[in-house]
């Protein structure tokens, strides 16, 4: 009875929160349909080189997205933390602890896209230098990447390097400097890579230069780099699953045995020592997780 009353408590908490800021903000559709439709009617919408919007979606995280992360992954620390505990105010706590889930898996979500982008670079790099060879300019260069690409990754479901190079492509058929677009592309990748090629690129273009030779040289060590990165990357995959394992199998030894034998596991939840131990284990394991997780993370 008093799980299904901490369950309602949780659901009218939620409900509470999105009626609060629904009333500060107002519902907020998504910026850009009306102007876009707008443009469609008056013939000014160029649907293939406007520049894709699929990264903008992924930089930020809506109520809904959030309310529908939230709901299974608070209610399953809830439930478990009043297993483990057999604490209303401990499971409460966690469950309050659980809301930075969503935002930790839009920074895995980011994270992830930045590694298949810095992979997809190489592709872009070949078929850069492909028409720099052939004797077209940068900017004709830049533009034919982008179709180079989206034949390359036709199939591909994720492919953010396509989506980088469309805006490239897009900001040069606005008449953009196209020192000016390389550097908006090096904001908008944070990544070392694009990072080191375009500053290479513009001094090469202030300071005259094979451009094409440049690129072939940057193009090995960058494509150096991203096999090793992927050697890396293998190697530690199973130890990745064993940290996981290791951090994921005390907690399940407690819940198992909390259900099948409750007598044996009194002393951990009646005695002030046995609420000590609980806690004590409890911060072990979250430091236990972050020290695998710095430990197995090797940067190239």
């Amino acid at each position: 009875m008093e799980l299904l009353i901490s369950i309602l408590l949780i659901l009218i908490i939620i409900s509470i929160a999105s009626l609060i800021k629904i009333s500060i903000y107002g519902y907020q559709g998504q910026k850009g349909n009306m102007s876009k439709l707008f443009n469609e009617l008056e013939g000014l919408e160029e649907k293939n080189k406007k520049p894709n919007k699929i990264k903008k979606g992924i930089r930020t995280m809506s109520s809904k997205q959030f309310i529908m992360l939230f709901i299974p992954v608070g209610f399953l620390a809830f439930t478990s933390a009043f297993i483990f505990f057999r604490s209303f105010t401990s499971a409460l706590v966690i469950m309050i602890f659980s809301m930075s889930y969503p935002y930790l898996m839009l920074y895995k979500k980011k994270k992830k896209l930045k590694l298949l982008l810095n992979y997809q670079l190489k592709d872009a790099l070949n078929a850069l230098q492909s028409s720099l060879k052939a004797g077209s300019s940068l900017n004709n260069a830049l533009v034919r990447t982008f179709y180079d690409l989206d034949r390359i990754f036709l199939n591909e479901r994720n492919k953010p390097i396509v989506d980088e190079f469309r805006i490239v492509s897009y900001e040069l058929d606005l008449m953009i400097p196209v020192d000016e677009v390389l550097i908006n592309l090096k904001t908008r990748c944070q990544l070392e890579d694009v990072t080191d090629l375009v500053n290479v690129m513009l001094i090469t273009r202030k300071q005259g230069g094979n451009l094409s030779d440049v690129i072939d040289r940057v193009s090995e060590i960058i494509g150096d780099r991203i096999q090793i990165e992927r050697e890396i990357n293998t190697l530690v995959a199973g130890k990745k699953m064993e940290a996981k394992i290791l951090t994921v199998l005390p907690i399940i030894l407690v819940l198992v045995l909390s259900i099948i034998s409750p007598e044996y596991m009194k002393p951990l939840y009646e005695t002030s020592l046995g609420k000590l131990l609980m806690v004590f284990a409890t911060v072990l394991l979250v430091i236990n997780y972050y020290i695998g997780k710095k430990i197995i993370e090797i940067e190239v």
